[in-house]
């Protein structure tokens, strides 16, 4: 009930532009394109399966090391807490630093060191056992499409985190990592 499909679809920020409900890729289930009300960014999200979860990290990471977004986004289950993957380098022809944010169990152990080697550049993870809503996200982007700092990010995330769950802000707040400014 809080997936990205049912956050987005029922957003008044983002609008759906195009859907397709069978790609034709067996990994991938469904691919949803969004379109930012006021801003006009581009939100594309690849929902796989739940057996295709290295390629979701690895098709996540080459997308940080190729420079190939603003931004790339990994939300569900920590597979790197169960298997290694070897991280890819930053590719000479990236175009830009790619802002990130994972939304799955203790990120910042997992993946900060690993998005920094590729080039990449933090901008909300966890620090802790964690539900990743897709609610999550959408706090998470409509701050960084205003231009907000990371501390002001992890707030904003915090405070939905905090508000879907039933607990205090600080306790929000605790989930995420303090990252530099």
């Amino acid at each position: 009930g809080e997936g990205l499909k049912t956050v987005f679809d029922h957003s008044g920020a983002w609008e759906l532009k195009e859907k397709n409900d069978a790609p034709g890729d067996g990994d991938v289930f469904r691919v949803r394109t969004y379109r930012h009300a006021r801003t006009g960014a581009a939100l594309t999200a690849r929902a796989y399966r739940g057996a295709a979860i290295r390629r979701c990290i690895r098709d996540f990471e080459a997308a940080v090391a190729e420079g190939a977004f603003d931004m790339a986004v990994f939300i569900g289950h920590n597979g790197l807490m169960d298997f290694e993957l070897p991280a890819p380098s930053k590719s000479p022809e990236a175009r830009r630093v790619v802002d990130c944010i994972v939304l799955c169990c203790k990120s910042e152990a997992y993946f900060g060191e690993r998005i920094t080697g590729m080039g990449g550049r933090s901008v909300l993870l966890t620090t802790q056992f964690m539900y990743p809503g897709s609610f999550l996200l959408h706090a998470a982007a409509e701050a960084w499409l205003d231009g907000a700092t990371r501390e002001a990010i992890r707030e904003r995330a915090g405070e939905a985190y905090a508000e879907n769950q039933g607990i205090s802000r600080t306790a929000g707040l605790g989930v995420f990592a303090k990252l530099d400014k």
